[in-house]
């Protein structure tokens, strides 16, 4: 039997040449089939040698220079970061493999050039350390005494991320935090917080004796007021107020302070932290409607005991952090819930009293909607803000919870030129005129005052 020759010729149409031993020539082709079947194969056989190549490690290979790692073997190897396939892998040049140490020896080349910038002569550095204030003439020692920031540390000043140890000195409390040193409206705001916390003891009391859950009493509360006008003075005596009053009734519960930026926090003391720590909601990071691990500890652990939240500076927070600030503090009292069994939807921010505290006058949230903002809609939202319409929405619904407000009118800052601060506050409002104002304006200077009518003419 003979059997029939396979060829291949470049003339044959494509289905001849595929699985037909006929062509147009009357000649047998070869599958091209087989042909692609071989390419394939040897390109296969290529990268496998090259992947394995890239994997070989000498002696020479101490620094991955411009590459970027392939294997964990290599990356634990490899003396930078983020480094690669070897670019130099099948170089025969042994300078291509010491790229570690002409970095070496640039960087000490450039240190030797800013030594003179660094060690100038003639430099004290003793004198260095102090300088004269030019109004008093008093001597201020410059460089930072990390022990004093310690110890400021401890009482409560500046601590952001610190707990709440509820350690009060009832003696301090009365001296420092007395609320003889606020004015009316201020002592009014006080009383009505320290009489909350009063009420909360007593159903604490109530529980001990009968064993049975009682509702908390709701604090929801907003403390405004113009710069100067004693927000912060008025919230740190009811904080050291409140603290003392749980410690002398023995009251477990615990007073959580935040703010939108570290200054104001670190403004407030007594253990404030930023809004973004004690929530863990970062602002550049996508939203987990779920937190789990450590980050889900740190959550519950913060918030186990908090009966009271105390939010500063509250024109930063926008209507969309607000609401996630409640999804969180819900997720870290589940445990209380469960425990009272009680159901979650029933309550928000986790059943936790709650004071606002800020001016509304001020710097608005970047990137979201202010809490006194009703005019937004989601037409007229932003295309990069729509994924934060809902929790915006929510926000805006919670709002709803704040029926009491009291507003803060004196101002304590900058007494000595009152015409001035209270200028900038109508300017503020849109409610400034031409007599009352502008006039004003240009008959006063920011460095020498008021200016007599021959300098205001000029």
């Amino acid at each position: 039997m003979e059997y029939p020759r396979y060829s291949y010729s470049n003339n044959c149409s494509t289905n001849q040449r595929r699985y037909s031993k006929n062509c147009s020539y009357g000649r047998h082709c070869f599958s091209i089939n087989n042909i692609w079947y071989k390419g394939n194969m040897e390109e296969i056989s290529r990268q496998e040698q090259q992947s394995k190549k890239a994997k070989v490690h000498t002696g020479k290979h101490n620094c991955y220079r411009n590459t970027r790692c392939t294997s964990m073997a290599q990356e634990e190897q490899s003396a930078l970061p983020a480094g690669v396939i070897n670019i130099n892998e099948d170089s025969d040049d042994d300078e291509a493999y010491l790229g570690e140490q002409k970095e070496i020896a640039r960087e000490i080349d450039e240190l030797r050039v800013a030594q003179h910038w660094i060690n100038q002569e003639g430099w004290d550095v003793a004198s260095e350390v102090h300088a004269t204030s030019k109004t008093t003439g008093a001597t201020v020692d410059l460089p930072l005494d990390w022990g004093a920031v310690k110890k400021e540390r401890a009482e409560g000043v500046g601590d952001e991320g610190a707990p709440d140890t509820g350690q009060v000195d009832e003696t301090t409390v009365r001296s420092d935090y007395s609320l003889d040193d606020l004015d009316p409206t201020q002592r009014a705001f006080a009383e009505r917080v320290v009489k909350w916390a009063a009420e909360l003891a007593d159903a604490y009391e109530a529980v001990r004796t009968s064993g049975r859950h009682r509702p908390a009493p709701k604090l929801r509360s907003f403390l405004g007021g113009s710069a100067g006008s004693g927000k912060s003075t008025t919230l740190k005596a009811c904080v050291q107020h409140v603290r003392l009053l749980f410690k002398k009734r023995r009251v477990p519960a615990t007073v959580e302070l935040t703010a939108y930026t570290g200054v104001a926090a670190f403004n407030i003391g007594f253990g404030a932290r930023t809004a973004c720590s004690a929530f863990q909601v970062f602002p550049n990071a996508a939203w987990k409607n779920e937190l789990e691990g450590a980050a889900l500890r740190k959550l519950e652990d913060t918030w186990q005991n908090a009966l009271l939240l105390i939010i500063d500076e509250i024109s930063f927070i926008g209507r969309a952090l607000f609401a996630r600030m409640h999804f969180r503090t819900q997720q870290a009292k589940r445990a209380y819930f469960s425990q009272h069994g009680l159901d979650p939807n029933n309550y928000t921010f986790g059943d936790i009293s709650i004071i606002l505290v800020g001016d509304f006058g001020q710097l608005e949230p970047i990137d979201d909607w202010s809490l006194c903002d009703t005019e937004a809609t989601y037409a007229t939202c932003p295309k990069k803000l729509r994924h934060l319409w809902r929790h915006a929405s929510h926000g805006k619904y919670l709002l709803t919870e704040f029926k009491e407000a009291i507003m803060l009118k004196q101002i304590h800052r900058s007494k000595e030129d009152m015409w001035w601060t209270e200028s900038c506050l109508r300017l503020r409002d849109f409610t400034c005129t031409k007599e009352g104002d502008y006039d004003f304006w240009r008959q006063h200077d920011l460095d020498r005052g008021h200016l007599d009518a021959e300098q205001a003419n000029r």
